[in-house]
């Protein structure tokens, strides 16, 4: 199924019919998954990630937050009705249901994914000041899950605008930050399939300052 016709899907599932069964739903990098103010129902982020994003000036995006996966989103419009933000797939993603879908939800499953979300909010406020190096690679943490400082693993990375919208960078910052680290064997290209070449790495994180 085409990035755009999952859209076409998501919204039907999510908005015009809120008592049909709803599937499990992937989405492109870049694809648009629900807009702000849309009625709607909430989804459990299963592979990947998501951006979501308010209203700024001029009615033009402002990165809002992160979601990975085990986040819950969008179930503020359970409560008020509508979508609080606007969700788009940073990375490759994949949604189920919630609470429907399976694995069934556990009766505290939203709050541990409120709590986690939080616990990210202000991982993602410390990212956006400070010295670029540390903001580049705090956030290549967060996306891989990072729990050891002697661990690899492989990441996918969003494109280098949503990192720099993500860290209040300048474009050509973040550029010349993930050069550096590809030199510096911090991160290595891997192949994956479906995935640009330049946003797929392996990450030693032996060797990332602290």
């Amino acid at each position: 199924m085409s990035g755009a016709g999952q859209v076409k899907k998501a919204n039907a599932d999510s908005g015009a019919k809120p008592d049909a069964p709803r599937r499990s739903l992937a989405f492109a990098a870049g694809a648009p998954i629900y807009r702000i103010g849309a009625p709607g129902l909430a989804w459990r982020v299963e592979r990947g990630s998501v951006r979501l994003d308010a209203d700024g000036h001029s009615s033009e995006a402002c990165f809002a937050s992160l979601s990975l996966p085990g986040d819950i989103i969008g179930s503020e419009s359970m409560l008020f009705g509508s979508y609080a933000f606007s969700a788009s797939a940073l990375t490759h993603c994949e949604l189920s249901p919630w609470p429907e879908g399976a694995p069934a939800a556990e009766g505290n499953s939203l709050l541990r994914s409120l709590a986690a979300s939080q616990r990210r909010a202000a991982e993602l406020v410390a990212l956006r000041g400070g010295e670029a190096l540390k903001r580049v690679t705090g956030l290549i943490r967060i996306m891989a899950g990072a729990v050891s400082e002697d661990c690899t693993a492989n990441v996918v990375l969003p494109t280098r605008k949503d990192i720099a919208d993500i860290t209040a960078l300048r474009l050509e910052t973040v550029s010349r930050i993930i050069k550096h680290l590809e030199r510096s064997g911090m991160l290595h290209p891997v192949r994956v399939e479906g995935v640009h070449a330049t946003r797929s790495f392996a990450v030693n994180f032996s060797q990332f300052a602290g």
